[in-house]
């Protein structure tokens, strides 16, 4: 096998390891609103692709700032001290290219604006919010985390 197909297994190796249930729900989730269920409309499938690259975002990112937390309840394994920085890369990743395809696709500001507030959001779930004095991160204000993870 060449490199790049060795690089990419391992991508979606890593990717799948951090919580793939929650990427599958989010997929089905969106492509549920379409009025035919089983009608595929391609727009939709790149629309629940995209906010599920999202959601892989969100848990990716998390998972590189509570090294504590996941080190004491182990909840889907903590990552190795190596593999922060590629894991952290993987998870901007999952971030940027769906929005940049997402606008190019589909030129739909509404689209694209909830996007960026679903991924704001979860960004500041892991990391501490600039306006607070405090070191506090969204998930650990009183609904902090039942908001963000109803959006």
């Amino acid at each position: 096998m060449g490199r790049l197909t060795i690089g990419m297994a391992h991508f979606f190796e890593r990717l799948l390891a951090y919580r793939a249930d929650v990427y599958l729900l989010t997929f089905l989730t969106v492509l549920s609103v379409q009025p035919r269920l089983f009608r595929f409309d391609p727009q939709v499938i790149l629309i629940a692709t995209c906010f599920s690259s999202l959601m892989a975002f969100v848990y990716l990112f998390n998972k590189t700032t509570d090294l504590n937390e996941d080190a004491v309840n182990t909840a889907g394994g903590p990552i190795a001290a190596t593999s922060i920085e590629s894991v952290r890369i993987l998870a901007w990743l999952c971030a940027i290219v769906p929005a940049v395809v997402l606008w190019i696709l589909t030129m739909n500001i509404a689209l694209l604006l909830m996007y960026l507030t679903v991924g704001v959001m979860g960004y500041f779930y892991s990391k501490p919010l600039p306006f607070l004095s405090a070191s506090i991160r969204l998930k650990q204000l009183l609904g902090g985390k039942t908001f963000t993870s109803t959006c």
